[in-house]
């Protein structure tokens, strides 16, 4: 279950609602969704969940490393009391 029938919508709706970026991880799926809801990155990597060791370092392992610059603000903490 991925790509933009399946999990897509699910998490642009938990974007939307919780006024936050969520960044997805899936074995053929990278999403970052913004705190709108709309999508601000997807990579598709193949059509199957699993590589065997056959196939391994050939055209169906795509070994990807994505990347996406997310800015998080930082908010002051007060020190805790003990």
């Amino acid at each position: 279950m991925f790509g933009s029938k399946s999990n897509d919508p699910i998490v642009q709706a938990r974007s939307k609602e919780n006024n936050i970026h969520i960044v997805f991880v899936h074995p053929v799926e990278f999403l970052v969704t913004g705190p709108d809801g709309g999508i601000q990155q997807n990579t598709l990597l193949g059509k199957n969940l699993l590589v065997t060791n056959d196939q391994r370092d050939g055209d169906q392992d795509q070994r990807r490393i994505c990347y996406y610059e997310l800015l998080v603000r930082q908010t002051k903490r007060e020190p805790s009391k003990k």
